[in-house]
Order: structure tokens, then sequence, then C-alpha cells
């Protein structure tokens, strides 16, 4: 816009263009006010809404340090067992060397610089093409060894089916890069070999390595690598959003009359034409041009006659540039910001590598990862619950259970006790019952969890669902890979480092764990009660028997006395009997009934345990007790009304 100054002052002169002092000061206050302020609000609106939808708006530093580390736990995945030769080992040895990886972020900073300066033209006044094209080709050959022998030590680190089933990574596409530029120059001479290793420098882990003691660029690289995947997501968006506009654009201003704002190089005639045009407004360049020229109306139009309308549309074209306008540069561009914003945060709090702040470092997650491997050889992610107990014993403390000799010295001093120290052993062995316990069943709950759908399974994208995701899938008498690691590491978290809807989680999962505890004790109590029981059965009928096997063993010559004792009394009785029946009384009679029956019943005691129940109901040796042997005595002074 252009503005003059028409002030008395200047009534002898000619009126001057861009001179107003006070219009000059009221448009830079407007885009001070505008473009730096309201337009930022935007931004800051967008960030803080996305900061709140993904959970990091509130969160403390610690809670950022475990949000960040839980997002690299939820990433791991289980590796092939460790190799077996000397120079798999060596090469192992060699790739997790600081030295080494230096050297390889050195040599790929040289070649960007020796590219760099090639194509420049400083080089072209001093010395001849001929002989610098043959000493950058010399240095492209040495460089590619150097990155094929890099490629070769990483499948020979972690071998060839971890390397091919971790998919397609960087390491994968450096490994094709280096056998590209190895054998290319074979087939062809063309400079696209050359600047093929070009790619190497998008990498750039080699630049954190190389500037490793600087915390501040450090943290920015990585925040750009972590970034990355939300980028693409974020651009995806903004594609589709684009591919829209540019339909409605063909549908609605593909006839208009091209001006000043549509011409051959910008207009919106075809599909391909259309989506470049919005991808330059995107980009930047000024839509208000080809706003007016799609607002042609008449007369400066045609809007009818025996050929189509030329004419745009006033009203519907101030609707679509301007929704496009906020929704496009206002709203999704801001988007980027926000998602660089958050990455920023999460990867620049601060913690100390030397300091278990979560109560676990990195080195134990892959002790974990190593051990993992020598149960689940195919590297699948899942293990039987039987070996839950083989694994915790050799994961080694904070996550594990270690050996108990080992847990024992560190408890132990060595001024202890006898009774001191058969306390700490007691306490010790219920201290790794109990944490067993605890961590079966925690494992039990999050895998249930995990199967219905239910809470939030990674704390990171809310709750999940088995059916779109097969990975989650689990059987019923066996734990994933991820399960354990959550539940191992949760366990040592400090309750700071938790989200409000984690702390509910750990809740719910203390609350399982002491349930299950409980139910443990119950079901070991009663089935300590059941062998009590069936030992007691066991020893009662052992007794029985042995009390049995002896009866046996006495019974023929108890059989043998009683036999005795009749025949040597039976002739006497006999004898006696006709007389003594003849002259006696009543109580005579009874008398020698009981002379006769008592040596009959003089049989030594048996024992109702010993006595089997045939012998009980009807004994053989006892003669029957007759009806003439009960007689009423009225004579009797001791008062008695029988006898027998």
């Amino acid at each position: 816009m252009d503005f003059v100054d028409d002030t008395d002052v200047n009534n002898d002169h000619q009126a001057s263009a861009i001179a107003s002092t006070y219009f000059a000061g009221f448009f830079v206050a407007f885009l001070f006010f505008t473009r730096f302020y309201l337009l930022k609000v935007f931004a800051g609106i967008l960030m803080n809404n996305f900061r709140c939808y993904n959970g990091t708006l509130l969160l403390t530093n610690l809670q950022l340090i475990w949000l960040r580390k839980k997002q690299a736990i939820v990433a791991m995945r289980p590796k092939y067992p460790l190799p077996t030769s000397k120079f798999m080992q060596l090469a192992q040895f060699y790739m997790q060397k600081r030295s080494f990886r230096g050297f390889i972020s050195t040599v790929v900073i040289l070649h960007t610089s020796l590219l760099a300066w090639y194509r420049s033209p400083v080089h072209r006044g001093t010395t001849e093409d001929e002989d610098v094209d043959t000493g950058v080709w010399w240095f492209h050959y040495i460089f590619s060894l150097i990155y094929a022998f890099d490629a070769v030590l990483r499948v020979a680190a972690v071998g060839w089916r971890d390397f091919l089933m971790k998919g397609f990574t960087w390491r994968t596409f450096n490994s094709c890069t280096a056998f590209i530029m190895l054998v290319g120059p074979l087939i062809s001479n063309s400079p696209v070999l050359l600047i093929l290793g070009m790619t190497r420098a998008f990498d750039f882990k080699h630049l954190s390595l190389v500037l490793e003691r600087s915390r501040a660029l450090r943290t920015l690289f990585r925040t750009l690598l972590a970034s990355v995947q939300l980028t693409l997501k974020v651009t995806l968006l903004l594609g589709y959003v684009l591919f829209v506009f540019a339909i409605v654009g063909v549908q609605v201003f593909s006839l208009t009359r091209w001006a000043s704002g549509l011409n051959a190089n910008l207009n919106l005639t075809t599909f391909p034409s259309a989506y470049a045009a919005f991808v330059k407004f995107a980009a930047g360049e000024d839509w208000y041009a080809t706003y007016l020229a799609s607002s042609v109306a008449p007369p400066q139009c045609v809007l009818w006659g025996r050929s189509s309308s030329d004419c745009g549309s006033p009203t519907i074209s101030a609707l679509f540039y301007n929704i496009f306008y906020v929704l496009v540069v206002l709203i999704l561009q801001n988007l980027y910001a926000s998602t660089m914003v958050d990455t920023y945060v999460l990867m620049s709090a601060r913690a100390d590598d030397n300091e278990q702040l979560l109560g676990f470092q990195a080195e134990h997650l892959q002790r974990f990862q190593t051990i993992w491997s020598e149960f689940d050889t195919d590297a699948l992610g899942l293990l039987h619950r039987k070996h839950l107990m083989a694994l915790l014993k050799k994961l080694e403390l904070p996550l594990g259970l270690g050996t108990f000799k080992a847990m024992l010295d560190s408890l132990a001093t060595e001024d202890m006790k006898p009774e001191e120290w058969a306390a700490l052993s007691f306490a010790v062995h219920q201290r790794r019952r109990e944490t067993f316990h605890d961590i079966e069943a925690r494992i039990a709950e999050l895998t249930y969890r995990v199967r219905l759908g239910l809470g939030n399974y990674d704390g990171l994208n809310g709750s999940v669902n088995t059916s779109t995701n097969p990975d989650l899938r689990c059987p019923p008498n066996m734990f994933r890979f991820t399960d354990l690691l959550l539940v191992l590491t949760m366990r040592v978290l400090p309750l700071e480092s938790l989200t409000v809807q984690e702390k509910v989680d750990e809740l719910a999962m203390r609350g399982y764990a002491f349930r299950h505890r409980k139910a443990i004790i119950i079901q070991s109590a009663f089935r300590m009660f059941r062998v009590r029981r069936r030992m007691m059965s066991k020893i009662r009928m052992a007794k029985r028997s042995s009390e049995a096997d002896k009866l046996k063993k006495f019974e023929p010559k108890i059989e043998e006395k009683a036999t005795e004792n009749i025949a040597n009394e039976a002739p006497t009785e006999e004898r006696v009997e006709p007389a003594e029946v003849e002259q006696s009384s009543p109580k005579a009679k009874t008398s020698l009934s009981l002379r006769i029956s008592l040596p009959i019943l003089s049989l030594p005691s048996l024992s109702m345990r010993s006595a089997t129940p045939e012998r009980i109901r009807a004994p053989a040796t006892v003669a029957p007790i007759l009806s003439e042997h009960l007689e009423l005595q009225p004579e009797a002074s001791d008062g008695r009304k029988c006898s027998i």
C-alpha cells in the first residue's frame, strides 16, 4: 500500500509516496500485533492442545524421563542369541567401542566435505579436471571399502537373522548403499554413484557421536531424529488436505478466465496443476492474486453465451481461500512446530546416567534382552510360564531375582551370629518367593487387560485392541517380551515418575497381586491339610495292618488253648451233671451255668480297632446266652433281680 504525505506543510510541493510517518507507524504496529502476536496465538493454542492430548502438558522432569524410557521399552524387540564364533564376538566388541563409531562418523563427514569441494567451482581454477576426477574416484573407492567393512561388521555382530528380522532400518539402507557404491563403478561412471554416499550424512547419529560432549547439540539431533515419524504423519495429513482443496478448486474454478493470478504457471485447470498451485500456497507463495482472479465477475467475463461461462464467484472464492489459509497455514503448518516442541521437551528432560533415577539403567534393559534370547532362541517374543522362575534367577537385581547366595551375601555382614544368619536366610527366601508371586500376578493381570483391550497398555496412545494388532495376542500359558519388561521396570519405579493414569493402574495391579498372594497362601494351606490328612490316614492304615498281622499270628495258639481247656473240662462236667441236676436247687443250677460258661468266656481282650467287623458281630468262641440262663431270684438278699 502506498500512503502519501498531504499535510499543509507540503502544499507547495507534489505529494510524495511512502512519506507519511503516522501511517508508517500504524502499519508497523498492525503487522507487529497481527503477524507476530495474533498468528502465533494459533501456534500456542495448537501446541497446548497437542501436548494436552499427548499427555505431556503437566508432566514433571522425572515423569518425562520415564515416558521417554517407556517409549524405548515398548519399541524394544527380542534378539537372537549372542554369537558363539570368535569372529562374531570380535565384531560385536569393535562395534560397541566408542572409538570405532567415532571413526565411522569422521569418515562420513570427510566424504561429505570432499564431495562438496568437488562440486564447487573452487578447484576448477587451480588444477586440471581429469586429475581431480581421478582422485575423487580413488577416494570414492576408499570410502566405499570402509563403508562395506562397517556393513560386514554390523551383520557379523548381530547375526544375519537378527539383521534381516529388524526390518528396513538405517543399518539396512547403509549396507545396501555401501554395496552399490562398491559395485556400481564396475558398471557405470555416473556421478550419481558419487552422490549416493551423501545419503549417510542424513543419519544424524554420526554427528551426535562426533559432538557427543555437547549436550545441547546432541539434544537437537535426537529431537530431529525422534520427530521424523510424527513429521511424516503430519505431512501425510497436509497432503490429504491439499488433495481435497485441489479437487474442489478444479470443480469450481477450472473455467475461470485467466488473469494476473491465473496463468500458465499457476492455474486450476487440471488436477496436477491445481495440486501444484496449492503446494506453492502452502510453501508461502502469495495466494491473494489468485483469489482476486477467481473472483472475477461481469462485465470482466462472459456469464451467458454460446460457450461456457468463464466467470468466477466472489463469495465462493472468499470462503474457499480463507478456509484454506486458516486450515493449512494457521493450523497444519503450526502442527509441525507442535510436534517438534513436544519432542524437544521430551528429549531435553535431564537425567544423569550415573544415577538410577528410575531404579534401573539402559544396561539393565540390554541385560534382560540378552537373557531372554537364551530362552527364546527364535526371537518370537513369547515364552512359556514355566521358564519364568529360571529367567528371573538369571536376571540380576533390580529387575530380576538373581541367585539366592548373591542376595544373601549382599545383605549379610561378617559379624553375624548363626541365629541371625538363619533368620536372614529365611527372610531372603520369603522375600524371593513373594517377589516371584508378585511378578507372576502382574503378568497375568497385564495379559488379561491387553487381551480384553482394557486400560492403558503402553501409556502413549491410549488403549489397545488385539483384533487390530495381532502382535498383542498371546496364548494363555505364555507371556510376551514387552509385557514382562514393562512389569519388571514398573515394579522398581518411584511413584513420583508415574502419571495419574499409571498410578491408578499401579494401585489396581498391587490390589490384584495382594489377592493373588493370599490365594496362594490359602491354596498351600489347603494342600498341606490334604497332605497331612493323607499321611495320617496312611499311618492309621499301617497300624491296623500291623495289629491285624499280629492277631493272625496269635489266633491259632488262642484257638488251640481254648480247645484244650474245653476238652479237659468236658468229661468231668458230664459225669457230675446228672447227679447234681436231680438234687440241685435253682441256685445251684445257676452256679453250674456260671461255672460252665466261664472257661468258655475267658478269652484275651481284643482291640476294637484291630478286630474285623465279622469278629465283632459273631465271635466264634463265645457261646450264645440262652433263656434258661436268665432266672428270677426272689430269695436273693442282695436285691439283684437276675443273674447270668
